[in-house]
C-alpha cells in the first residue's frame, strides 16, 4: 500500500507571495533537470534563463526571506540551513556565467543546480515556513506582508497578472 501525503495546509496570507515566487523556482529548477539531459545548447539556454530568473526574481527572493523571515525564526538549525543553502546557491548562481559560455556545460553541473533549488524550495515549503507560521506572532506575520506588498517587484509581479 502507498503511502499518502497529508494535504498541505494553506499557505498564511501573509506568505503567499513568498510561496508564489517559489513556484516560478521549481519552474527553473525543473528546466535545469530537463536540460541536463539534453545537449549542450539546451543546457546553455537553460543556464541563460536560470541567470535571468536569478538577477531579476530569486536573488531578490532570497534577499526578502533574510531580511524579513530570519528575525521569525526561531529553531537555529533552520536559520542556518536557510542561510547555508542560500550561501550555496549564490554561489552556483556566481558559477553560471563561465558555465553557459563553456561549449559543453557539464550536465551533471546543471542537474545539480536545478536539483539543489527544487529541494531547498521544497524544504522550505514543507519544514520553514510553517515553523514561521506557528511560532511568528500575527503582527510579525501581517508586517511581513505589507512589506512583500510594497516591495516593487512584487508590484510589478502583481500588474503582469
Amino acid at each position: 500500500m502507498t503511502e499518502r501525503r497529508q494535504p498541505a495546509k494553506p499557505r498564511h496570507p501573509e506568505l503567499r507571495p513568498l510561496s508564489e515566487d517559489h513556484h516560478h523556482g521549481l519552474v527553473r529548477a525543473r528546466e535545469l533537470s530537463v536540460a541536463a539531459e539534453k545537449g549542450p545548447k539546451e543546457r546553455r539556454d537553460a543556464l541563460h534563463s536560470f541567470l535571468e530568473a536569478w538577477i531579476g526574481e530569486i536573488l531578490p527572493h532570497f534577499e526578502d526571506e533574510e531580511r524579513l523571515l530570519v528575525p521569525l525564526i526561531r529553531d537555529d538549525r533552520l536559520r542556518l540551513r536557510l542561510r547555508a543553502e542560500h550561501r550555496r546557491l549564490r554561489t552556483m548562481a556566481a558559477e553560471v556565467i563561465g558555465k553557459q559560455r563553456e561549449p559543453e556545460p557539464d550536465p551533471t553541473w546543471v542537474a545539480n543546480l536545478g536539483a539543489r533549488l527544487h529541494d531547498h524550495i521544497r524544504w522550505e515549503e514543507r519544514e520553514l515556513f510553517p515553523a514561521i507560521e506557528r511560532d511568528a506572532h500575527p503582527d510579525q506575520l501581517r508586517n511581513v506582508g505589507e512589506a512583500l506588498r510594497s516591495a516593487p517587484r512584487v508590484r510589478l509581479r502583481q500588474r503582469r497578472r
